[in-house]
């Protein structure tokens, strides 16, 4: 009976053993895994701002250029003559691809950027009035540090007297700061009302993203490489460059933002053409009527 009280206490003993020695080795390891991987994280925070795509690189070399697009010499798509289009855009592809877009951002979250696209009247409508109904942009990511969405704001301007980004651009309609749901590879249409002028030299639209980082926003513009009609442009206070620059300058080209104006030209009401009526020359005049003629009597 001894030597199985013995054997047990020993056995005993050889697991608590083993176990002191695994809380050891726990107790010594663990916090120093703990504070790498703290280490590293505090390293993403810290990182200045740059431009790159959502993985931290910047997207591949440019494909070769789009057929499409180098159909036309001037880089627009010009419709048939006295049609206006439903919807505007430079987009030869509504698709929206995957590390792709590049952002302002330092790691973690985005920073404030812009999205331009500027859209030539002459082009699309022939200079008439345009009613613009919506708006709808590509997002290639979304995603809220809170889960509930994030502030976004598009807007309108027209623009005169030079080729943007030169000339004056006026704000024409804006949605305001608008919440966007958390979304990855969409075109999200948004309701925008607003008239284009005739004569207007070009319509501008922006997609401004504040600075998401003390929120823990990203938001990355949705685009693709498979052709565009015209330049779209990037601007970023705190990466530059600051006013807004051509993505192909910046070393972005296969960076085709997709933006789109939906609306229609107002039909123009035919004024009737009074018909004429005729006026009466004078009162007529009554026929004479015939006398008869007198009837000769014979004389007696």
């Amino acid at each position: 009976m001894s030597k199985q009280t013995n054997k047990a206490i020993g056995v005993h003993l050889a697991w608590s053993g083993t176990f002191v020695a695994v809380l050891f080795i726990f107790i010594n390891t663990m916090p120093r895994a703990l504070g790498q991987r703290h280490s590293s994280n505090t390293k993403l925070v810290s990182q200045a701002p740059r431009l790159s795509n959502v993985n931290g690189a910047v997207p591949a070399a440019a494909r070769m250029p789009n057929a499409r697009a180098a159909a036309s010499p001037s880089g627009r798509r010009r419709g048939p003559e006295g049609v206006c289009p439903s919807t505007i855009t430079q987009s030869l592809s509504q698709e929206i691809a995957s590390d792709n877009s590049v952002a302002c951002n330092n790691g973690t979250a985005t920073a404030q950027n812009s999205y331009w696209r500027a859209f030539d009247m002459t082009t699309f409508t022939g200079d008439a009035q345009y009613d613009v109904t919506s708006v709808s942009f590509g997002i290639e990511n979304a995603s809220s540090g809170g889960g509930t969405g994030q502030p976004v704001t598009v807007n309108l301007y027209t623009n005169n007297g030079g080729s943007f980004p030169a000339g004056t651009r006026t704000l024409l309609a804006t949605t305001g700061p608008m919440t966007v749901a958390d979304q990855q590879l969409t075109v999200l249409e948004v309701p925008l009302v607003a008239t284009v002028p005739a004569g207007t030299s070009e319509l501008v639209m922006e997609v401004n993203s504040p600075d998401g980082r003390s929120d823990g926003n990203v938001f990355f513009i949705g685009s693709n490489p498979d052709g565009q009609t015209a330049p779209g442009y990037l601007s970023s206070v705190d990466c530059g460059p600051s006013d807004p620059t051509d993505l192909a300058d910046l070393g972005f080209l296969n960076m085709h933002i997709v933006f789109n104006v939906n609306g229609s030209c107002p039909v123009a009401t035919p004024t009737p053409t009074p018909t004429a009526t005729p006026t009466p020359s004078g009162r007529p005049r009554p026929t004479p009527r015939p006398r008869p003629s007198p009837r000769l009597r014979p004389t007696s």
